[in-house]
């Protein structure tokens, strides 16, 4: 698969799996270990957290820039990513509840 990504868009990729892994490693110590792989909420958490700091870290990148000089990931500016991690999150947050 080809990585499209201009400036320190391609920065969008690692982000949700490190705060994934931190809302695992969180949720586990303060819970018990397996909390978070047998309960739905910890998961969305760490979704629309993901979407948080992905558009936190876009806006601030992306503030002051001209269209031609923004930070992209996929020709999609990368605070615009904050919404497509929202998507997903809700996608996976009904397949869940849906499957129960």
């Amino acid at each position: 698969m080809l990585i499209i990504w201009h400036r320190l868009g391609i920065l969008v990729l690692p982000v949700p799996f490190v705060v994934f892994a931190l809302t695992q490693l969180v949720v586990d110590a303060t819970l018990g270990p397996g909390f978070y792989t047998a309960h739905l909420w910890p998961k969305v958490t760490g979704g629309l957290l993901s979407a948080l700091a992905v558009g936190v870290f876009g806006y601030s990148m992306n503030r002051n820039e001209n269209s031609a000089r923004k930070h992209r990931l996929f020709f999609l500016p990368v605070e615009y990513w904050s919404a497509v991690i929202v998507a997903f999150t809700l996608a996976m947050a009904v397949r869940g509840v849906a499957g129960r």
